[in-house]
């Protein structure tokens, strides 16, 4: 069977058009709006975390909306935000986080935490 195989196995340009083919497709189906749904006009340049149109990134496997950094998203688009409130969080090993999440201090006590009206 090996033999076969070695005799009869594609060259690596051939794989790489194949590979390149197939991801093409796979990005062709996955632009497809589901039926019955209207897509965003701004598609994935969108800013809107609440936007109730269809985004070629709520295929499965895309990125949580609620996941997505607005602060950054704006950033790169040259465009200024500033949360209404923040939170910070003082823990038990002293040190500091701000907001719900914790990172590396997931496991750590928070001892006080005080929220800000900017």
């Amino acid at each position: 069977m090996e033999m076969l195989y070695e005799e009869n196995k594609p060259s690596d340009a051939e794989a790489a058009a194949a590979a390149a083919a197939t991801k093409k497709a796979a990005a062709a189906a996955a632009a497809v709006p589901p039926p019955n749904t209207k897509p965003c006009r701004y598609g994935q340049g969108c800013n809107r975390p609440d936007c109730k149109f269809w985004h070629p990134a709520d295929q499965e496997g895309a990125v949580n909306k609620e996941d997505v950094d607005v602060g950054d998203k704006l950033a790169k688009l040259n465009l200024s935000w500033v949360p209404m409130t923040i939170t910070i969080n003082r823990h038990e090993n002293g040190k500091v986080s701000y907001g719900q999440q914790l990172g590396e201090l997931e496991g750590v006590a928070i001892e006080e935490s005080k929220t800000y009206d900017l």
